[in-house]
C-alpha cells in the first residue's frame, strides 16, 4: 500500500506538525483551537457535513480492478437533483452558476473555504522548503545577509508577517 495517501490532522497541519488523522482526534492538542486556520477547518467540516446530508440517493461506485472509479460531478446542479459531469462542465455553461439558493450558498462557500485551505498548505510548504534551503546552506558555512544565520523562529516570524497571518491560538 505504498501508493495510499497519507491524511494528516487538518488543525496540526495549521500549527506546523504532522500527525495521522486516524485515531488522533481524541489526543489532538489544537482540537478547541480558535485560530482563524482552524476555525477555517471547522467551517469547511460544517459545510462537508450539511451538503453531504443533502445529497440524493446515490447509485452504488463503480470499481475497476478494486478501486473506485472517480466521477466527479457539478456540486450546483448536484444540489438542484440533476447529476452533470464535471468534465467540460464549465461555469458559463452551468444553469444553476448564478443560482443564489442556500444549498449553492454553501457550495460557494466550500470552495471559497478549500480555496484558503490550499493557499495556506501550499505557503506552508514554500515555508518548508525555504527553510530546508537554509539548512542546508547553513551547513555549507552559507549566512543570511545579517551576517550570521537565522533560527527557524526568526523565519517563521518573519514569514508570518510578510503574509500577513500573524495571528495566535
Amino acid at each position: 500500500t505504498q501508493n495510499e495517501k497519507k491524511y494528516f490532522c487538518q488543525r496540526c497541519l495549521n500549527h506546523d506538525l504532522q500527525f495521522p488523522r486516524k485515531g488522533h482526534k481524541p489526543v489532538c492538542k489544537y482540537a478547541n483551537c480558535t485560530c482563524s486556520d482552524c476555525i477555517m477547518v471547522e467551517q469547511r467540516r460544517q459545510l462537508n457535513n450539511m451538503l453531504s446530508k443533502s445529497k440524493m440517493a446515490e447509485s452504488p461506485r463503480e470499481t475497476v480492478n478494486g478501486r473506485r472509479v472517480r466521477d466527479p460531478q457539478c456540486a450546483r446542479c448536484r444540489q438542484h437533483g440533476i447529476r452533470v459531469p464535471l468534465r467540460g462542465h464549465k461555469r458559463v455553461l452551468c444553469q444553476f452558476a448564478n443560482c443564489k439558493c442556500e444549498m449553492c450558498e454553501l457550495v460557494e462557500d466550500r470552495r471559497s473555504l478549500m480555496a484558503k485551505q490550499i493557499k495556506l498548505r501550499r505557503d506552508q510548504q514554500r515555508q518548508r522548503n525555504n527553510m530546508d534551503d537554509r539548512h542546508s546552506s547553513d551547513s555549507t558555512g552559507e549566512h543570511d545577509l545579517t551576517g550570521g544565520s537565522r533560527n527557524e523562529a526568526e523565519s517563521k516570524a518573519e514569514y508570518m508577517s510578510n503574509v500577513g497571518l500573524g495571528k495566535g491560538c
